[in-house]
């Protein structure tokens, strides 16, 4: 992924950028972690079972 942003000028513009990154960091931190839950479940339950064969 490519990308950039326009350098701030001001302080607030600063601010505002650095928490948007921090949001956006902290928002993909968190998606990796139930992804990382969601493994483990898996890997921990039985399969569902499987519905008897078709006849025929």
């Amino acid at each position: 992924m490519e990308g950039s942003i326009v350098q701030p000028v001001t302080a607030a513009e600063a601010d505002a950028i650095r928490d948007h990154l921090t949001s956006d960091a902290e928002a993909r931190a968190w998606g990796r972690e139930g992804w990382e839950r969601a493994a483990v479940a898996a890997e921990r339950c039985e399969p569902p079972p499987q519905p008897p064969p078709r006849p025929g």
